[in-house]
């Protein structure tokens, strides 16, 4: 069995929970990241975010299934393509729900829902729709993960942590010295008056305490960065989270991040494949990684000094220099949120004179399926988490 992904976050760990699938059945499954499917099918073939699967009936000699949010062509005889308004791990989610049994154990569908949440079925208020939606729906009736929505700031953990262990670990979005500082938010609440809530989870204070706390923030906000204008829904929201004692994702949208991270730091889809295969052992080591991490992201953050590199044209890229390893998809993310480089663009590291940029990132900021275009373009090269980019040729 061949697993072959597109390239992009939510594809691959699609792909990463059928690579397990496959496993758990006893075939010996092969996987890789390649922004061009193969150009033969020879072998029992599943593709995952691919648009283009152009195959005549003489290039497929075994069967092909292929997931999208858009394929562009007919399936030849011996395929199977599903296509349809949601993410590729929703429409995954979908299928796997409708065979159960072993296709349902709680750790793959609590990675798909991971990957949902870097998909682009659902709103800045986290909400999903389409496909993700019915998704979703069907997963909210199981035992298996327990999911309950609750509506309140964007920090990890809400129905654990008090708020100030809440903020201090969420990398995404960014609170201005709250990051990695629990004392530093504790001294806020109290200067705010609103000390009496600081030792409550954000699931258990009232509407009217919520509403105070979100305008202090919003205005320090303001206070420690240029921004003048600023969205709720960037940090006021739904998130999903397990009541599942024995689970150990407690919380989707930290997840997706820790998730991410781990796969952009080791340059590699590695720690989506063992998070797969040994989910009871490596997730959580996954996740005490972005854990650690929110403690340095301030710091690296004000080091980032986005450099605008003028002779690449084709899109705005910029140059960072970091002293360690980091995810420059979440790097972007808090960037542009504070207006610092432009949303539509790239962020790239220097190593041996070439320019190194993150897949994942380059398809949030210039859309799906822009890294085939990059490639054909010969601007782009690589199949991996990490590519290189150049000027124009």
């Amino acid at each position: 069995m061949r697993i072959w992904s597109y390239p992009r976050f939510d594809s691959v760990l699609a792909a990463s929970v059928l690579y397990s699938v496959s496993a758990s059945l006893g075939t010996r499954p092969v996987f890789k990241t390649s922004i061009t499917p193969p150009s033969k099918i020879e072998i029992p073939t599943i593709l995952l975010g691919y648009q283009q699967v152009d195959y005549g009936t003489s290039q497929v000699e075994a069967p092909l299934f292929a997931v999208a949010r858009r394929i562009s062509s007919s399936p030849p005889p011996d395929a199977v393509f599903l296509d349809g308004d949601g993410s590729v791990p929703g429409m995954v989610s979908l299928l796997l729900l409708s065979m159960g049994g072993i296709f349902t154990r709680r750790e793959l569908l609590a990675l798909l829902l991971s990957a949902m949440y870097k998909g682009d079925n659902i709103d800045p208020r986290g909400r999903f729709y389409g496909v993700d939606a019915v998704a979703v729906d069907r997963m909210l009736p199981t035992d298996r993960l327990d999911l309950d929505s609750i509506t309140t700031l964007k920090a990890y953990l809400p129905h654990e942590l008090t708020i100030c262990e809440s903020i201090s670990i969420t990398v995404n979005p960014y609170y201005p010295t709250f990051t990695g500082n629990k004392e530093e938010c504790e001294r806020f609440l109290q200067a705010s008056g609103l000390g009496k809530i600081s030792d409550k989870t954000l699931e258990t204070i009232s509407k009217q305490d919520l509403e105070s706390l979100a305008v202090s923030l919003l205005s320090r906000i303001k206070e420690y960065s240029s921004l003048t204008e600023l969205d709720a829904s960037y940090y006021l929201g739904s998130i999903l989270v397990s009541r599942n004692t024995t689970g150990h994702i407690k919380d989707y949208r930290l997840a997706s991040d820790a998730l991410l991270y781990a796969s952009e730091t080791f340059k590699s889809p590695a720690p989506l494949l063992a998070s797969s295969l040994d989910y009871e052992n490596e997730y959580r080591i996954i996740e005490h990684m972005l854990v650690s991490y929110s403690r340095e992201f301030p710091r690296q953050l004000s080091e980032a000094m986005p450099k605008r590199i003028k002779k690449i044209t084709w899109a705005r890229t910029y140059l960072v220099t970091l002293a360690r390893p980091t995810s420059l998809t979440l790097l972007w993310k808090a960037l542009s949120f504070l207006k610092k480089i432009d949303r539509e663009s790239i962020l790239v590291l220097e190593s041996d004179g070439e320019y190194i940029a993150s897949s994942y990132q380059i398809e949030y900021a210039l859309g799906e399926g822009s890294l085939k275009r990059l490639k054909d373009a010969k601007v782009l090269e690589g199949d991996g988490v990490l590519v290189k980019i150049s000027a124009e040729r």
